[in-house]
């Protein structure tokens, strides 16, 4: 098994077999959008990833000057989720930035949400959709003292809103796709998972309402790269852990951080103004 969060890379051994479909499609400005729909719990566990819809979009290096088509891409994949999931009735949609402000390559989701247009007033909504969009940031244990996870339910239990779009940076396992995807899934999300670190998942049976998970791969484990570039290499269970838990990153991280920023925020606002309910 691929270790990835990247659902392109973990399920590329097992394109299109039963329970595994998976579509592409070229767009404008040299973008590939992929959609993957995981429906069989055999191939769920070959590839790792839960069931649900994943759709991702891959980018090159055009596509750093054309953000307003890339915002646009993913917002209408936002709205699709949103109706896909039942989010039928005016109400409020939560961003959760998750991640580490101590570290550039994990601080995508808190540059997201700071990014956010949030209604402070729960009678005033910023969008003309009706759409009320509120904004967290629970950063992580290490610096809280509290799980990520359990603010989140807490806001979720107090709030009541309809629906969580969570945002976080992702782990690749090739350095190819690092700040090149940005992937959706309604599958959740389990902060840490691409570098052995996971913990509570973010998703429906976890929160109580459905979520939306946001991601780019930033990172790339130094196990990914020794794979990749030591072939046969004979690396033993205890040291494959280690070699997980270590990332790499590339210079430019807190460019890539900006810009991923930008485009998500953008994205999920661009998603509330022109939400329809039908």
């Amino acid at each position: 098994m691929i270790n990835s969060d990247i659902i392109t890379e973990s399920s590329k051994l097992f394109l299109n077999s039963q329970g595994l479909d998976v579509y592409e499609k070229s767009l404008k400005h040299g973008i590939k959008k992929s959609s993957v729909n995981v429906t069989d719990e055999k191939q769920s566990k070959k590839i790792g990833k839960k069931m649900g819809s994943y759709v991702s979009f891959l980018i090159g290096e055009e596509d750093f000057e054309n953000r307003e088509y890339l915002v646009k891409v993913i917002s209408e994949s936002i709205i699709e989720f949103l109706r896909n999931n039942g989010f039928k009735e005016k109400g409020t949609v939560l961003v959760t930035g998750l991640g580490n402000d101590n570290f550039a390559a994990d601080s995508l989701g808190i540059k997201t949400a700071e990014k956010i247009k949030v209604s402070k007033d729960k009678s005033i909504y910023v969008f003309k959709s009706g759409i009320r969009l509120i904004a967290l940031a629970p950063n992580v244990s290490a610096n809280t003292g509290i799980d990520s996870f359990e603010i989140t339910k807490s806001v979720i239990d107090r709030i009541k809103p309809s629906v969580v779009i969570a945002v976080d940076s992702l782990a690749a396992s090739s350095f190819k796709k690092v700040g090149k995807v940005f992937q959706l899934t309604d599958a959740g999300i389990r902060p840490g998972s691409g570098v052995g670190r996971g913990t509570n998942m973010f998703d429906k049976e976890g929160l109580g309402i459905p979520v939306i998970a946001v991601g780019v791969p930033l990172v790339v484990t130094v196990y990914n790269i020794v794979r990749h570039f030591v072939s046969g290499a004979d690396i033993s269970d205890s040291e494959r852990r280690e070699l997980e838990t270590l990332c790499v990153t590339p210079k430019n991280i807190e460019t890539l951080i900006d810009y991923s920023s930008q485009i998500i925020s953008g994205a999920i606002n661009n998603a509330a103004e022109n939400y329809t309910f039908r």
